[in-house]
């Protein structure tokens, strides 16, 4: 499944009132042990040290933050979630 078909299943399955924000998204190759918050980092397989990490975010909002996660190549979903207000609200492996 692509990285937008999995955004919007799970936005429209789990958090329907932000369906209609305008966002926006951004990748980048990371280092596991770089991201910072520790329940997102206990998602990533251990055997992994880098990971794609993409975020979708709305324009004037930085407080609702949806990530996902991929294997360094982009070929395999990982793991999606939302954060809102640097809080870790829920996440789903895939």
């Amino acid at each position: 499944m692509s990285v937008i078909d999995v955004f919007w299943e799970f936005m429209q399955k789990y958090h329907p009132q932000l369906v209609n924000n305008d966002w926006l998204v951004d990748s980048q190759l990371v280092k596991s042990k770089d991201i910072i918050n520790p329940e997102m980092r206990k998602i990533i397989p251990l055997d992994m040290l880098e990971v794609n990490l993409i975020l979708f975010y709305y324009d004037g909002n930085s407080k609702d933050i949806v990530f996902l996660f991929q294997n360094n190549k982009g070929k395999q979903n990982i793991a999606i979630g939302l954060l809102s207000d640097d809080e870790f609200l829920n996440a789903f492996k895939l």
